[in-house]
């Protein structure tokens, strides 16, 4: 189903699921209290392509107990070419994820957003291509800001299932053990940022440069505290 809009009101209980669906808006929305958590707050999967998702507040969603896709905003199955800009994602216990790209979700625009007390603020997953995640504030998740994806960290090259042709710029993590964790990527450049701490698994710190990949426009892997680089960016995420 194409053009559906779900506009400024109150969801709770359950979140929003699409499949197929395109060139739909979700805008000005209250997700919240969310009881069956395999899913999440909004997710949009199987070829769901041109979606705008704007201004959405995510919140309170119960705890996965059979796996980590408990995520406040969730892309897969091949979605691509969605705009997800100036959400608050928030409080989610357990594995949860606060915005995911997933299963060769690709060409995404990821925005300006704010996620916070999550598991993982801001999550490139399985085989996309093309994400834009750009201007967002990662605040006090339990384990990392910034996660690309971490299954990679055992291919000692890269596959087609590593994410590639990424930018990552003008991202800012506060209060997290890691601010980006990269378990693989390939030709994909990260700009611009302030992360604090990096963990850049062995694997893809021995083929960095290899594989196209630049920190700040060289082709050396960052350090393990690099220095911000984020005083000329734009503060456009939601207080």
């Amino acid at each position: 189903m194409d053009g559906v809009a779900i506009l400024n009101t109150t969801i709770r209980g359950r979140g929003i699921f699409g499949t197929s669906a395109r060139y739909g808006r979700i805008e000005g929305n209250d997700i919240h209290t969310i009881d069956c958590s395999t899913g999440g707050g909004v997710w949009l999967g199987r070829f769901s392509d041109g979606w705008t998702i704007r201004d959405n507040r995510v919140h309170d969603l119960a705890a996965s107990v059979e796996h980590s896709m408990s995520e406040g905003i969730r892309f897969s199955g091949a979605a691509a070419y969605n705009l997800v800009e100036r959400n608050v994602v928030e409080d989610i216990p357990g594995l949860g994820r606060g915005i995911a790209t997933d299963v060769y979700s690709s060409w995404n625009t990821i925005r300006a957003n704010r996620v916070s007390r999550t598991e993982i603020g801001f999550s490139e997953q399985l085989g996309g291509w093309g994400n834009s995640w750009t201007d967002n504030v990662s605040d006090g998740n339990r384990r990392a800001g910034f996660y690309i994806y971490w299954m990679g960290a055992s291919d000692p090259q890269p596959t087609t299932s590593s994410p590639a042709y990424l930018l990552l710029r003008c991202n800012r993590s506060r209060n997290e053990r890691w601010g980006l964790y990269i378990g693989g990527v390939q030709r994909s450049a990260f700009e611009d940022s302030d992360y604090r701490v990096v963990k850049v698994t062995d694997h893809p710190l021995a083929y960095w440069s290899a594989a196209g990949n630049t920190w700040e426009s060289r082709t050396s892997a960052p350090s393990p505290t690099p220095a911000s680089t984020f005083a000329g960016c734009p503060s456009l995420a939601p207080a």
